[in-house]
C-alpha cells in the first residue's frame, strides 16, 4: 500500500512540486544541506534534493528516517 500512495504521489512532485498533498519542506536541523520531504501518507516520508529542475530522491520510509539524514 505504501508503495502505491508513494507511486500515486510522483506526479505531484513532477507536475506541481506545490501541489498541497506534498507538504515539501526543507528538513530543519540540516544546515548547509538542501534536503527536503515530502509526506507520501500520514506516516512515511520521502527524502530528496532539487538539482536545478532535477529531483534526486533518497529513502522512502517512517518519519524517523529524518534522524538518519
Amino acid at each position: 500500500m505504501r508503495r502505491f500512495i508513494y507511486l500515486n504521489n510522483m506526479p505531484y512532485l513532477a507536475e506541481n512540486s506545490r501541489h498541497s498533498s506534498l507538504q515539501i519542506h526543507k528538513i530543519q536541523g540540516h544546515r548547509g544541506t538542501e534536503y527536503r520531504e515530502f509526506y507520501v501518507d500520514r506516516f512515511h516520508s520521502c527524502i530528496f534534493k532539487v538539482y536545478g529542475n532535477t529531483y534526486q530522491l533518497y529513502n522512502v520510509g517512517t518519519h524517523d528516517i529524518i534522524d538518519n539524514v
